[in-house]
């Protein structure tokens, strides 16, 4: 029988690589264009997350701000006027007026005796849309978490949706209350 001959092809690095070594147009473009259509996909999802952790800080203060009141009010059989009096810290937030709390990121509001407001504590943030969440003080102490948005914003209508909120009312300010479960 014969022999079996095998013929070695050697290609030269400027063969493979092209006459200058870099890649096509049209293969950045490809990847460009890749790039581009995960960023489209990813970056909604991003700006959901982002809206949830927010949300989560939001309802922590709002939750302890409600339980620092009723602390409150348990001791001395009223709301005070204001949040000085309150047992309560926040780390990271700054008393700005004698009934608001700033944080980086958002903000909660302590509304007593105001016709506008029926006695409630909001903790809100604007961005990337206003959402935010408010409890009533009622004399019952039937506690009602509302998610709260503006009537003109879908993606903050979609969210308080999302979050289990059901029959929306409109405050006269403007803002949608949907109950939360």
């Amino acid at each position: 029988m014969g022999k079996i001959y095998q013929k070695s092809i050697s290609f030269s690095k400027s063969a493979v690589m092209g006459k200058f070594g870099g890649f096509t147009l049209i293969e950045l473009l490809v990847v460009v264009l890749i790039i581009g259509i995960l960023a489209a996909i990813v970056w909604p999802q991003y700006e959901k997350a982002v809206v949830k952790s927010r949300y989560v800080q939001v309802h922590v203060s709002t939750n302890a701000l409600y339980n620092a009141l009723e602390r409150y009010y348990m001791t001395n059989g009223v709301y005070p006027e204001d949040l000085n009096p309150l047992d309560i810290e926040f780390p990271g937030g700054e008393q700005t007026s004698a009934s608001r709390i700033s944080f980086e990121n958002y903000g909660c509001s302590y509304y007593i005796n105001e016709a506008s407001a029926t006695n409630s504590i909001q903790c809100d943030f604007s961005t990337p849309f206003f959402v935010g969440m408010r409890i009533f003080l009622s004399a019952n102490k039937k506690i009602r978490r509302y998610c709260v948005t503006w009537n003109s914003t879908e993606k903050g209508k979609a969210f308080c949706s999302s979050m289990g909120g059901v029959n929306p009312f409109d405050s006269g300010s403007g803002q949608l209350h949907y109950l939360l479960p």
